[in-house]
């Protein structure tokens, strides 16, 4: 892990969409910057939105973005990062409920 810019995101002014490149895989938002603390966290929060993410390492929070509700690649990373515990906050509507419930059952054991 390097901190190298791994896809450049759009976000349009007049609604709620993002544009990725197309055929690219969406990596975890901020897992490199948990690198660069003084010490690993224990605890990390995790985003839809890198703007959610960002918003909370304003305020001393550790926290990781999925750029949506997570990928199998992106769960898969999940499970390997050494962290004790990961705090689920997508959002509230039905793409974040139904994240939640995929994300909760890839890490319940």
């Amino acid at each position: 892990m390097h901190g190298n810019c791994l896809l450049v995101a759009r976000r349009s002014v007049t609604g709620k969409y993002f544009n990725y490149p197309a055929a690219s895989e969406k990596p975890i938002y901020g897992v490199f910057e948990l690198t660069t603390l003084k010490e690993y966290p224990t605890e990390v929060v995790v985003c839809e939105s890198m703007f959610n993410a960002l918003s909370l390492w304003v305020l001393g929070i550790p926290a990781i973005a999925l750029n949506g509700t997570g990928s199998r690649q992106q769960l898969d990373a999940l499970l390997k990062l050494p962290v004790r515990s990961l705090v689920l906050a997508l959002d509230p509507d039905d793409a974040g409920r139904n994240g939640m419930k995929k994300i909760a059952n890839k890490l319940k054991d």
